[in-house]
């Protein structure tokens, strides 16, 4: 797994330009200040529950009763409010960064699409005639169209993965200094779960991204001879053949997207059934 990662990071390094690089870094930094919120967000629910159930507790507390005396805050009523309307600022504070960090994530995914797919129509064009008559025009679509447009969504889920993972780390070190026993049980769930992930869906989900490719390429050929040769086809009453061939292209396809589709779906239940269950497990442990 971590070959396969270092491979790709390579890969990447060796595709982007320098500029390129740099605002990835301004983007990756953003995420870490998205986690930040992320955790800042999970973290002020307690304070929320306290004040609520019992706000004198909430006061006593060294830090908040210097910020209650300093806004000459007495009752309990106060304090709840106060609570409240803290949290509210903090989730709109949030959520407008996640935002804005979407915004520059997206800008910089379609950055690197545009800029790479120029370059490799650019490249396609400088090559001599002879390149043109050795090569297949539907490979060099694929090239310049179909694969940029992968690396666009690998770019977005790598940085979704780090956002993510980043969120994670960070809530798994605040729970594990609220509750260590709690979380140990939590981050078990969770390597079974990336352990499961691997095993059933990694090989499973590179066979389904070959064979999208390939029937692209597939499907694009069928369309430009029918649509380049249309005049032959029509005389030659050769509709149903193209038809029937195009049918079994985009059902081929079809099938490795609905396994990839799956391979994105599946992990999200997977780990929710299996950390939710673990959580629970934790529970009646502790009861016993």
């Amino acid at each position: 797994m971590y070959k396969n990662i270092k491979e790709i990071f390579n890969k990447l390094s060796y595709i982007l330009t320098y500029q390129q690089k740099l605002y990835g870094i301004i983007v990756i930094v953003m995420s870490f200040i998205t986690a930040g919120f992320e955790l800042l967000g999970v973290s002020v629910i307690v304070p929320l529950v306290n004040a609520m159930l019992n706000p004198q507790e909430l006061k006593s507390n060294k830090f908040f009763s210097v910020f209650f005396s300093h806004l000459n805050i007495k009752s309990d009523s106060q304090i709840v409010v106060t609570v409240v309307l803290g949290v509210i600022i903090v989730y709109i504070a949030k959520n407008a960064f996640f935002c804005f960090n979407a915004w520059v994530r997206l800008k910089y995914s379609c950055k690197i699409q545009r800029e790479c797919s120029i370059r490799m129509f650019s490249a396609y064009l400088k090559r001599g005639y002879p390149f043109f008559l050795n090569h297949n025009v539907n490979e060099m679509l694929q090239g310049a169209v179909g694969d940029i447009s992968g690396l666009y969504a690998m770019i977005s889920s790598i940085l979704q993965m780090i956002t993510q993972s980043t969120m994670i780390l960070l809530i798994i070190i605040y729970m594990i200094y609220s509750d260590w026993q709690m979380a140990f049980g939590i981050i078990a769930a969770a390597v079974l779960c990336l352990t499961m992930i691997t095993l059933i869906l990694k090989r499973k989900l590179k066979d389904a991204g070959v064979g999208i490719r390939k029937y692209a390429i597939l499907v694009n050929k069928i369309l430009l001879e029918a649509f380049n040769g249309i005049r032959e086809v029509i005389v030659m009453r050769r509709q149903s053949f193209y038809i029937d061939k195009y049918e079994k292209g985009i059902n081929r396809k079809q099938k490795y997207q609905i396994i990839q589709g799956l391979g994105a779906e599946i992990p999200a239940y997977l780990i929710e059934a299996i950390c939710i269950s673990g959580i629970m497990g934790m529970l009646c442990i502790r009861l016993l």
